[in-house]
């Protein structure tokens, strides 16, 4: 079942925006960041809290580094908002078409390895 709108944008606004370490445009550091993004906003949308949470805390040391470069925050989120939207078009399809797509996401071994626990076998 989907969360609500409200449900993720706090989840977003907590686990990405404040630390406001967000930046940068076409890196490597902002592709594993964009990735940790996504499996936490798929794992979200699932009801998977603990594995959003996973995969955020996995893009701490590349957040850290793009806040070091001094680059804008507010517009890679933006950046990335939107290449989700392109990545993964929810918009495009019925529910049970987004279904789909969310576990297919989920499912990937990207995000699988992102919701490992740090150091153990998740």
């Amino acid at each position: 079942m989907m969360v609500s709108g409200r449900r993720l944008g706090e989840m977003l606004a907590l686990s990405v925006i404040p630390p406001l370490l967000l930046s940068g445009c076409g890196s490597s550091t902002e592709d594993h960041v964009y990735e940790a993004f996504k499996c936490a906003k798929v794992a979200t949308l699932l009801e998977q809290e603990e594995h959003a949470e996973a995969a955020m805390n996995s893009a701490l040391p590349y957040m850290q580094e793009l806040e070091e470069e001094g680059d804008n925050p507010g517009r890679l989120v933006l950046q990335m908002n939107q290449r989700f939207q392109d990545d993964v078009p929810l918009y495009r399809t019925t529910i049970d078409g987004q279904m789909v797509l969310l576990y297919r996401v989920y499912k990937s071994n990207d995000c699988q390895s992102l919701y490992k626990p740090a150091g153990g076998s998740g």
